[in-house]
């Protein structure tokens, strides 16, 4: 896991934010004990704690998305038993993104000019249902909607948002334009290759 203590440490000295995507946390990759991988999660909360990151995706768990929070799948510093906390002295939210055969992913948007950042859980029609459009999915419920500030962020009273682009926009949704997360993991392969060059 060294690529990720290079990048904690590039985020570090760019003031950069972190968002982290990983497959699996506390399935087979978790902070108990009596986890087969628990000394690479050890390494792993060493690495992660006190970062700058401010969200950490993953998924392995079909049915479950959403923000974990207060449960089994939030992300834990293993080396503590306590929650996993920032440089900015705030515990790393856990988001997972369920899986297509439950018919339901997250939706994000990032506003770095606007220092805040959001995810929305959506339900879309199952093969055995008729044809409809996406609908969030709990949408009173912090875990499956929630916006978060970024820390240590100055708000840019000069942005003007872009016009929208109604190809992004989620069916009947009146937000922002959302970014989907695999766009997230896209532009994170880019800019490892980008780097490479």
């Amino acid at each position: 896991m060294q690529f990720l203590k290079d990048e904690v440490a590039e985020a570090e000295k760019t003031k950069d934010y972190l968002v982290l995507l990983i497959h699996d946390v506390n399935g087979h990759f978790a902070p108990w004990e009596t986890d087969d991988q628990v000394e690479r999660y050890h390494y792993f909360s060493e690495v992660v704690a006190g970062s700058r990151t401010i969200a950490v995706f993953s998924g392995h768990f079909h049915p479950i998305g959403g923000q974990r929070i207060g449960t089994w799948a939030h992300l834990r510093d293993s080396r503590k038993q306590e929650d996993l906390v920032n440089a900015f002295g705030e515990t790393i939210p856990s988001l997972r993104s369920y899986a297509p055969d439950y018919s339901a992913f997250l939706v994000t948007q990032w506003n770095v000019a606007r220092c805040f950042w959001r995810f929305g859980s959506v339900q879309v029609p199952t093969k055995d249902q008729p044809r409809g459009d996406p609908s969030w999915k709990d949408p009173e419920d912090d875990n499956q909607q929630n916006t978060f500030s970024i820390p240590d962020c100055t708000i840019d009273d000069e942005y003007m948002p872009p016009q929208r682009d109604a190809s992004l926009m989620v069916s009947g949704c009146s937000q922002s334009p959302l970014v989907l997360l695999p766009l997230l993991v896209l532009a994170s392969l880019l800019r490892g290759a980008s780097a490479n060059f």
